[in-house]
């Protein structure tokens, strides 16, 4: 950010300056990160407001594609899409790891089993 607050032109808007408080703190809050996260970031990527959006995009776009067993809330509506127990959702991301696709088919197959084991 510039020294003189009263310059504020597109050059100070388009940048996330570490040093200033307000500024990470805005920014934490917008994005639903914590503002050390943002001070990490901005170490990581440089304080450009376009190279911290993208790199959080690339983040989310990851974090989608897996299921933590910390988080009650993944586990929770996992166990509801596949009608299955949280502690039998804990199981498979033990069994299968918790990449959502491989967890997506081994809860297929088991739902495939069940079919089986009703017909009998």
């Amino acid at each position: 950010m510039a020294d003189n607050k009263r310059k504020r032109g597109k050059a100070d808007r388009a940048r996330v300056s570490a040093s200033e408080g307000y500024e990470v703190a805005y920014y934490a809050r917008k994005h639903g990160i914590t503002p050390a996260a943002v001070r990490k970031l901005i170490k990581r990527v440089g304080n450009s407001r376009k190279k911290l959006d993208a790199a959080l995009k690339r983040h989310a776009k990851a974090d989608r594609a897996r299921v933590s067993a910390n988080q009650p809330h993944e586990v929770a509506y996992f166990a509801r899409k596949h009608r299955m127990t949280a502690a039998a959702v804990r199981k498979l991301i033990k069994r299968v790891g918790n990449s959502r696709k491989k967890l997506e088919a081994a809860a297929k197959r088991m739902k495939k089993k069940r079919k089986k084991r009703k017909k009998r």
